[in-house]
C-alpha cells in the first residue's frame, strides 16, 4: 500500500507603516530638518535652532530662545497592510503524485511612488516541512532547489518529488513575471522553485501605487516513494516592502 502524507503550511500577517518627513519654512528664515531620531529632531537655520521633544516638532508646539512655533498641523501616517490565509492544507498526499493548493496575499496600498514587492522565506534552516517539529529525529520533507531571483531566476518546469512553490498567474493583479514563473499556469509551462532560508523576492510591482493588489501563490507537494508516513508541518514568512 502506498504511503500517505499530510502536508500543512502556516503563514503570518504583516503590517508595514511608512513615514513621511518634510521641511518647515518661514518668510525670512528657513528651517531644515537635519536628523530624524526617535527621541527628538534637530531643526536649524543661520539664526536659531529649534529642538522638539518626542514626536515631530511640526505637530504641537516647539520652543527656542526667541521663537514659538505652533502651527496646529497633524499628520496621518500612511499604512500598508498585508493579509493572507493563516494556513494552507495540501491534504492527504500519495507518493509520486503531485498535489496542489493556492492562497492569495492581498496588499492594501494607500499611496506610494514606486510600488512594493513581496518576499518569502522558510522559517526552518533545514527544510520547510518536517514530521516532528524541533524534536528528534528530524524527519524532513524534501524541498525543491531554493529560489534565487537573480536575472531570470532558477525556477524549473520539471520539479521533482518535493515541496515547491510559484506565483500563480490567474487571479494575480499585482505583477506576474512570466520570465520567473512561466508564460501561464499550465503543466509543462509553469515554473516552480523551493523556499529559501533567507527572504527572497517573488513579486515586484512598480506600478502598484494605490489600491488593493492580489498575488496568488501556488504550492506543490509530491512525496518521494520512501517518505515516512505522518503529518508534516512548517512555517514560512511572507513580507511586503515598499519600493524606495
Amino acid at each position: 500500500m502506498r504511503n500517505k502524507i499530510k502536508t500543512i503550511l502556516y503563514f503570518f500577517v504583516l503590517t508595514l507603516v511608512s513615514f513621511v518627513f518634510f521641511n518647515i519654512t518661514r518668510a525670512t528664515n528657513k528651517i531644515d530638518r537635519n536628523t530624524q531620531g526617535t527621541i527628538y529632531h534637530d531643526a536649524t537655520s543661520t539664526n536659531y535652532e529649534i529642538k522638539g521633544g518626542a514626536g515631530d516638532p511640526a505637530v504641537g508646539r516647539s520652543y527656542s530662545a526667541n521663537y514659538i512655533i505652533d502651527n496646529g498641523l497633524t499628520m496621518d501616517l500612511s499604512e500598508m497592510t498585508l493579509t493572507f490565509s493563516t494556513s494552507s492544507d495540501l491534504g492527504v498526499t500519495a507518493p509520486g503524485i503531485a498535489f496542489f493548493t493556492i492562497t492569495t496575499a492581498t496588499v492594501n496600498m494607500v499611496g506610494t511612488l514606486q510600488g512594493f514587492n513581496l518576499q518569502v522565506k522558510r522559517d526552518d534552516a533545514v527544510s520547510t516541512l518536517n514530521l516532528n517539529g524541533a524534536g528528534a529525529p528530524n524527519t524532513t520533507f524534501p524541498d525543491e532547489t531554493a529560489w534565487n531571483p537573480a536575472g531570470a531566476g532558477n525556477a524549473t518546469t520539471t520539479p521533482g518529488d518535493n515541496l515547491s512553490m510559484r506565483v500563480y498567474k490567474i487571479g494575480t493583479n499585482s505583477n506576474y513575471d512570466s520570465v520567473w514563473w512561466g508564460a501561464d499556469d499550465s503543466a509543462g509551462t509553469a515554473k516552480y522553485t523551493g523556499f529559501s532560508s533567507v527572504s527572497q523576492q517573488v513579486m515586484n510591482c512598480t506600478n502598484c501605487l494605490f489600491g488593493s493588489f492580489n498575488t496568488v501563490l501556488e504550492y506543490r507537494a509530491s512525496p518521494p516513494f520512501f517518505q515516512p508516513n505522518g503529518a508534516y508541518s512548517g512555517t514560512i514568512t511572507l513580507t511586503a516592502l515598499v519600493n524606495l
